[in-house]
């Protein structure tokens, strides 16, 4: 790596090299390229975005962004997010430009660890996100188990569940979960974790045992919905009013959301109300249909 970065220092187009890879001695592995990114200088014109190079016979795949594309993804990148971690815990390799020194002007600097932290607004973002996606997860476990009696896939599906639970017990300590959050999610919280994912890994599977599980991640969602779901739940008191499902899409369209399972998961628990609305499918639709409509009321005694 050190020989690969002598020489691309020496391209004057090229104002930044960036180690994505952990290169930690218990992480290294033959078969895995190592990752570096190369921020170019605006204006520089290059063929392709992504090459795979190769220095004394070590693989390293490289990323080329200009300096205002790599700078607006910066500006764009929630805190909280993979991407993120992946940012924060980098190393500089070396640097021409303001932007990657110690004392520069971008949202979280390269490298450093404090960056971890996340702000209360992409919190929020972050925990909904995920949030929406265990609903999602828990709808295909339950089916798998209770109409398929498949204990095999129902274990698959609770796994993808717990790598999103594991990014929401990390947010709700307000810090950036890392590629392997479980080891995070088990310091916070070993009780839960181990209870859902570590003690069943090595354990005869049945029926029982899995339903226990889903019940305990469907009550860990529970006890923390009105933090998990801020937004949507935000958002539909501001309205004070019945929103369609398409004006939830309309309002939430940039995050690839399971809004639907959400707000079933959210009417099954007597947060949100459900209604319909009539709706054309054509500008000349002489008839109606319904879709879902959903209302909230903060003030509901029975929260």
């Amino acid at each position: 790596m050190d020989n690969l970065t002598d020489t691309l220092e020496q391209d004057r187009y090229v104002l930044a090299a960036i180690l994505t890879s952990n290169l930690a001695e218990d992480n290294v592995w033959e078969k895995i390229a190592v990752h570096i990114t190369l921020i170019l200088r605006d204006g520089t014109r290059f063929k392709q975005k992504e090459y795979q190079l190769i220095e004394e016979g070590i693989p390293f795949r490289v990323q080329l962004y200009t300096r205002s594309d790599y700078r607006k993804m910066l500006d764009t990148t929630l805190q909280g997010s993979r991407l993120h971690s992946i940012l924060a815990a980098s190393c500089v390799l070396f640097s021409k430009d303001s932007l990657f020194a110690v004392d520069g002007d971008a949202n979280f600097q390269v490298g450093d660890p404090t960056c971890l932290q996340v702000g209360d607004r992409d919190k929020q973002s972050q925990l909904f996100n995920a949030a929406a996606g265990v609903t999602a997860i828990l709808a295909k476990a339950e089916k798998w188990l209770h109409l398929k009696h498949d204990v095999d896939y129902t274990f698959l599906y609770l796994k993808y569940a717990i790598r999103e639970l594991a990014r929401i017990e990390v947010l709700k300590r307000g810090e950036t979960p890392r590629r392997k959050a479980i080891y995070q999610a088990l310091k916070y919280n070993p009780s839960f974790f181990n209870a859902v994912f570590i003690d069943l890994i090595d354990k005869p599977k049945d029926e029982a045992m899995l339903r226990e599980a889903l019940e305990q991640i469907d009550q860990y969602l529970e006890d923390d919905l009105l933090l998990l779901f801020k937004p949507l739940l935000d958002f539909l008191e501001e309205s004070g009013d019945e929103r369609t499902i398409t004006d939830l899409y309309t309002h939430f369209g940039k995050r690839e959301l399971a809004l639907e399972l959400a707000c079933e998961w959210l009417t099954q628990k007597g947060i949100i109300e459900q209604f319909s609305a009539s709706v054309r499918l054509t500008k000349d639709s002489q008839t109606s249909v319904e879709e879902p409509s959903y209302y909230y009321d903060a003030n509901n005694p029975f929260l």
